[in-house]
């Protein structure tokens, strides 16, 4: 390389990492989501948008590389995430490339997260993103300060490319036993843990809670193609995903989890009673017709809820 490319070459990768510090660590960066709250559109950021994939990998010594994957803003996050939350999935693909050939394979920890305790994952807003960042090697089996996975953000954020594929991957590491290690830890652990596509939140949600919260049947979808998702989880209120679907305006979500009931447990003695009452003693019915989703209570109905059926303060669900 001559001298007047190399510096040149330094020019562009100074200019990088400082438009990339700037994104991940200027208190004019995107702003971050509280946890629990479904987060504003993503802003857009010139630095990253500018900033030519192919220059990274010379951009630095390779400790000063993983300094600056490191470096965090005052709420923790790092450039990376700023990239992911931007779906630079050309950055992060050189970022990999780099460092499989510096030998810092496996350099990241599940320890590498914001203040809220999310990684990366947490802003992969696409499929492709997903993966690149697992290959990083950031697991999906963790949890952020609200006990939620990368699938509950990627739920709430409706992101449906990334939750199919976090789902799709959740399901086949836990029967797999890849997240954990070993399979020998793995069998272990299936017997007594559920599948993390399970986990619940601090509000003993799943993510399949919120996609049906948000009637949302291009999530739920994903989520209940994998046989170790389960329906019948109930959340601190003793609502099913079928109680949230039922007072959503979307009846295709009601509809998704319906079928899935009918065709996973064909009315054997394991299905999920569709009159299932929450703490309040209201079914879905009750939250369907409360709610004004006569499609949603239609629905119900042919699937053989009970009209006549009494909660807490007496009342059936037509009352």
């Amino acid at each position: 390389m001559t001298i007047s490319r190399r510096l040149s070459t330094a020019r562009s990768m100074s200019l990088l990492l400082t438009a990339c510090l700037a994104a991940a660590c200027s208190p004019g960066g995107p702003d971050v989501p509280s946890p629990g709250q479904a987060p504003a559109a993503a802003k857009p950021s010139v630095a990253l948008d500018g900033a030519p994939a192919d220059a990274l990998p010379d951009a630095l010594s390779n400790a000063r590389l993983t300094d600056w994957l490191r470096a965090a803003d005052g709420d923790g996050r790092t450039a990376l995430h700023r990239i992911a939350q931007h779906d630079r999935l050309d950055l992060v693909e050189a970022l990999a490339e780099e460092l499989k050939k510096s030998g810092h394979v496996g350099w990241t920890t599940p320890q590498i997260a914001d203040s809220f305790g999310q990684t990366a994952l947490f802003d992969a807003t696409s499929a492709a993103m997903v993966d690149a960042i697992i290959r990083l090697g950031f697991p999906l089996a963790v949890r952020d300060a609200n006990q939620r996975t990368p699938l509950h953000a990627a739920v709430l954020r409706g992101n449906a490319d990334a939750a199919a594929r976090m789902a799709a991957r959740l399901c086949s590491e836990h029967r797999y036993g890849w997240y954990l290690g070993t399979l020998y830890d793995a069998v272990e652990r299936r017997l007594s843990a559920p599948n993390p596509i399970n986990w619940q939140d601090d509000r003993g949600r799943t993510a399949l809670h919120w996609a049906a919260a948000g009637g949302r049947a291009d999530l739920i979808e994903p989520i209940l193609r994998c046989s170790s998702a389960r329906v019948d989880v109930v959340d601190s209120g003793g609502r099913t995903a079928l109680h949230l679907a039922a007072e959503s305006a979307d009846s295709g979500a009601v509809f998704a989890l319906l079928k899935v009931q009918a065709e996973e447990y064909r009315d054997g003695p394991d299905a999920p009673p569709i009159d299932a009452p929450d703490f309040n003693g209201d079914g879905p019915l009750h939250l369907a017709c409360r709610a004004g989703r006569t499609t949603n209570a239609s629905l119900l109905l042919r699937a053989g809820a009970s009209r006549t059926l009494l909660n807490k303060d007496r009342r059936t669900p037509c009352q």
